[in-house]
């Protein structure tokens, strides 16, 4: 059609995207109004006379609208900037080359969505140069993608990806024959790694999502199909999980560059083979760093240099260290993020939410580069501060108060006495300060029934094979000692959940001797009546009692009841009301019929006038958790044996060492003025 050649409207191919694009707009709220700036165009002669006629050739009125409502969509920009953009690239391919700008521009706007924002305008300025080239590589790249879709479209991974080609295409890192091709190579890698997977795993479903966290520079890099058989190779070596962080592509491609698909696969069965030689998994094993994938990447005898490696090893343990040498050094890699990991970051008290979850290799390599040279330093003396001083004084008030009742009890007693020290309060702050006192008519146990993980109807675990014949034979009394929280008021004993659990294990032995007769030791248990028919049917109680039967043969049963320093009528046994039963004095809990004695020794009273002096201004179960006051910092850095630690500060097992000898010291001054 010629320049000067009224050109007829073609309003059947142009009324439907323009009332499409005002109603767009209109949800929007744009003002300026792209639809207004289409219509005037096509309505008016205009100087702008080769975007008009591309405007009214074919279908390129609608095409360009949908351009316009999708890209404005997807990132947020106005209608009439994006229209604008559109007719630069039209105006500049026909000043430029105005025979073959048609066929150009139907292809490139065709696909000019699909490119991310940075790409697309990156693309438009060349085009708009007239170095359509690349332009025409990105196309071809984008068609295949389409065609072939190795990803869903529209997601986050076929972003990704399609991204990281489109900006080597733009500068110019692969031909157009190679952006033709690697579609294909990404959907072959991509069934064989998920077959691969499915597989292995036993998981029909791992999907892309997985895939593509796990391996997502395979399908950017530059070997895609080598560097998929090198990892299902990895996979049968067990390599894949040796890497310091999560798999890194260019790490393999360390030695794709340097040698051929077999013979790498060759190398990494010889290095699984190496790694095997120490321990995988603590802290004698090796995880590969990027330095030592580097050198093991060396285009050199693999053996050699797994021997250099070896000699590097055997140097650190025989204290010939050298901080500088970064192989010797990432060898302790293992080493640190094992003891890191296990000293700082216990699964226990992750469970517990006391600490952020366990960091990565990735997060534990970059502190692992901060170490520096340790120094050499004799450890402080423990000091404690003035008001670990003032707690010592009640702790020992309540452990002396304990001694004194279990010597009452001994001697209203003929029958043997076994005192439970529950670990972690009633051994280190009850039963072992009183140690000496107990040795004759005594035997001491630490035995251990967690409070925190001990619900309403579990049974723990509580005491060995050999203890539990022990008391079959002899029935002695057993006295068990564990601190808990304060009482919700001063009418009730508060008893743990710790001593919940062992009334519920005596509940399993007794029914055992009873040889199921509830009747015969109900009334002993110091539980609910409506609560055992309960536990009995509960797994943790059916579990406990299948262990215990081939230990426990028919006889007496045990008589469970409970002590405190200030007895009430009613106990709260961890959570559970219950009657004190029997309800007499301290100088009645005696005689030789075998009791289970649940014991607190805490005294909760604070204030008062009758209150004596070692309670005053002082915090009940002060000491409990003692790490939390122990303040010991553990010091990572290097030494003559390589990786190396310092305490620094007073640890929890020297804290608790340090409490305890000023309680003993307490406790006999104590004694002597009593």
């Amino acid at each position: 059609m010629g320049s000067t050649e009224k050109q007829e409207i073609p309003w059947e191919n142009i009324s439907e995207p323009l009332a499409d694009l005002l109603r767009y707009e209109r949800e929007i709220g744009s003002y300026e109004h792209a639809s207004y700036a289409l219509l005037s165009t096509v309505v008016h002669e205009t100087k702008d006379l080769a975007w008009r006629q591309f405007l009214l050739a074919e279908d390129n009125f609608a095409a360009v609208v949908g351009q316009v409502i999708a890209i404005s969509d997807k990132e947020s920009k106005n209608p009439q900037k994006v229209l604008d953009s559109i007719r630069g690239l039209v105006n500049a391919a026909h000043t430029r080359t105005p025979k073959r700008a048609e066929q150009f521009l139907k292809t490139y706007l065709k696909y000019r969505p699909n490119f991310p924002c940075p790409i697309r305008e990156a693309l438009d300025a060349l085009s708009k140069r007239g170095k359509r080239r690349v332009a025409l590589r990105a196309i071809t790249f984008a068609a295949e993608m389409e065609r072939l879709r190795p990803f869903q479209p529209d997601t986050e991974i076929a972003a990704k990806v399609s991204e990281h080609w489109y900006e080597q295409i733009l500068q110019e890192g692969i031909t157009a024959r190679r952006g033709r091709r690697i579609p294909t190579q990404m959907r072959t890698a991509k069934k064989r790694l998920l077959n691969h997977l499915r597989e292995t795993e036993e998981d029909n479903q791992i999907d892309d999502e997985v895939l593509f966290d796990r391996y997502t520079d395979v399908f950017r890099s530059t070997d895609i199909l080598g560097l998929t058989d090198v990892i299902i190779g990895m996979h049968r070596f067990n390599l894949i999980r040796q890497f310091h962080v999560k798999f890194n592509v260019k790490q393999i491609e360390l030695f794709l560059k340097n040698f051929p698909k077999t013979e790498v696969l060759n190398r990494f069965e010889k290095l699984e083979e190496w790694l095997g030689k120490y321990h995988k998994t603590n802290h004698d094993g090796t995880i590969l760093t990027p330095p030592l994938i580097d050198f093991l990447s060396k285009d050199s005898d693999f053996d050699s240099l797994l021997s250099e490696l070896d000699r590097y090893r055997a140097e650190t343990r025989n204290g010939q260290f050298n901080i500088n040498n970064i192989l010797q050094r990432d060898l302790e890699f293992r080493r640190f993020a094992y003891e890191y990991t296990h000293v700082l970051e216990p699964l226990t008290y992750q469970l517990q939410n006391r600490y952020p979850p366990p960091k990565s290799n990735e997060e534990l390599y970059q502190l692992f580069n901060q170490l520096e040279e340790l120094p050499q330093g004799a450890a402080d003396e423990p000091r404690l501060s003035e008001q670990h001083l003032a707690e010592v004084g009640r702790t020992a008030y309540e452990a002396a108060g304990f001694l004194k009742f279990l010597k009452g009890f001994r001697r209203r007693t003929s029958r043997h006495i076994v005192v439970v020290g529950n670990d972690r309060y009633g051994r280190q702050w009850v039963v072992e300060p009183i140690e000496a006192y107990l040795k004759e008519g005594f035997t001491l146990r630490y035995d251990r029934v967690r409070s925190g993980t001990s619900t309403r109807l579990s049974v723990p675990s509580a005491f060995p094979r050999d203890f539990v014949k022990e008391i079959c034979e002899q029935m002695p009394h057993i006295v068990i000692v564990d601190a808990s929280h304060a009482p919700p008021n001063n009418d009730v004993m508060q008893l743990s959940r710790g001593l919940r659990g062992y009334a519920h294990w005596f509940a399993v032995f007794n029914d055992l001797r009873s040889e199921g007769n509830v009747a015969i030791y109900q009334d002993k248990s110091s539980l609910p009546a409506e609560h055992l028919p309960e536990l009995m049917k509960w797994h943790d109680y059916v579990a406990r009692k299948e262990q215990l039967q081939a230990w426990v043969s028919p006889g007496k049963a045990y008589r469970v009841t409970t002590w405190a320093p200030e007895l009430k009528d009613t106990v709260i046994l961890g959570d559970m009301r219950v009657k004190r039963y029997p309800a007499i004095s301290h100088e009645e809990i005696g005689g030789d019929l075998p009791l289970v004695i649940l014991a607190n020794p805490i005294v909760y009273r604070t204030e008062g006038d009758d209150l004596p002096d070692a309670l005053r201004g002082t915090t009940p179960r002060h000491f409990d958790d003692p790490e939390a006051h122990a303040e010991d910092t553990i010091v990572f850095g290097f030494g003559s044996h390589g990786l190396e630690t310092r305490l620094e500060g007073m640890s929890t097992e020297q804290f608790v060492q340090t409490v305890q000898g000023y309680i003993k010291e307490e406790i006999d001054r104590l004694l002597e003025e009593s």
